[in-house]
């Protein structure tokens, strides 16, 4: 069971301390059904990071976006999801989804790649009654062929987790609410993410998601979030390419303590680029028990144009 963690009352002690191709998804479920099969291709998303969530469909950028996950209280239909540029982070366009103030309160976020090859989309919401739901989604939507030799990805990535609070995006409840009733707000991670990828005989990819920055976890809606800075890096262990361009392996900290999983698959003639996700619930940041994390990347090859910073370098 995934387990909520709230933060109402917290603070102090923390602070010490574009629009794409459409897609759409969904030919086996998620959470324990043999994975979570595109349309664009038949490389499955495994059940570890599928997680809850079934199916998506939309255009990142559009002005709503479609997800069938666990939890809400359509169960098993498609729910369409708001536009909401007030939770966007850099690289991945932000939907969300509260039917009512004592309904969960969801957060989708979702990317293309710049040359429409693959696509992704992580969910999750805030957490109510101890529990949370989410999960992560991939394809290709154009067929894999491999490079050749040694290339690199790099870009943003972006984490949803089980860390909540009573956030300025919910809607207010009646007065005299309990707390217990409360749905939350999740926070959410931004970093930047390196990838290393052979394509000869080894086929093995590895990386690292660095420069981890937890966002808006003020609690206080009259006043603005603040940021926790220096979370720690993870490193992404190294995984087998497959024939059908798939990969999944262990993600640890610096000291090689495991973390969790990362699954990913490459897209384009030549992989040209790579979408993928982890889920995190190791130890992984040790103000708190229990934490959560479910992370999404989707990234162009470097040298492809319009490289980031941290593709200087790399080809």
């Amino acid at each position: 069971m995934n387990r909520a963690l709230f933060l109402i009352g917290a603070f102090a002690a923390l602070a010490a301390c574009g629009d794409g191709q459409p897609f759409t998804f969904g030919n086996a479920t998620g959470g324990g059904g043999g994975g979570t099969t595109g349309s664009g291709g038949d490389t499955p998303v495994p059940d570890n990071i599928a997680r809850n969530l079934s199916r998506v469909s939309g255009s990142p950028g559009g002005a709503t976006f479609d997800v069938d996950v666990t939890g809400l209280d359509a169960g098993g239909e498609l729910v369409s999801f708001a536009r909401n540029p007030a939770l966007d982070v850099p690289g991945y366009v932000a939907y969300s989804y509260q039917d009512d103030p004592l309904d969960r309160f969801f957060v989708a976020m979702v990317q293309t790649s710049d040359d429409n090859a693959v696509a992704g989309a992580a969910v999750i919401d805030g957490g109510q009654f101890t529990e949370y739901y989410g999960g992560v989604f991939y394809e290709q939507l154009e067929r894999y062929s491999p490079n050749s030799g040694q290339v690199s990805y790099g870009g943003a990535y972006v984490g949803l987790t089980n860390i909540s609070f009573f956030g300025p995006e919910l809607l207010v409840v009646p007065g005299g609410t309990d707390p217990a009733q409360r749905p939350a707000q999740p926070a959410i991670i931004e970093a930047d993410i390196f990838l290393n990828a052979n394509f000869e005989s080894d086929a093995l990819v590895n990386g690292t998601v660095f420069n981890r920055v937890l966002l808006d976890i003020d609690g206080d809606p009259d006043t603005p979030g603040f940021q926790v800075a220096n979370l720690p890096d993870i490193f992404l262990t190294g995984a087998v390419i497959q024939t059908d361009g798939s990969f999944t392996s262990g993600v640890e900290l610096g000291d090689r303590t495991n973390v969790g999983t990362y699954a990913g698959v490459f897209g384009g003639s030549g992989a040209t680029s790579v979408a993928g996700g982890l889920f995190l619930d190791g130890d992984w940041w040790d103000v708190l028990d229990d934490e959560n994390e479910i992370g999404l990347f989707v990234l162009n090859r470097c040298g492809s144009g319009g490289d980031p910073t941290i593709c200087a370098g790399a080809n």
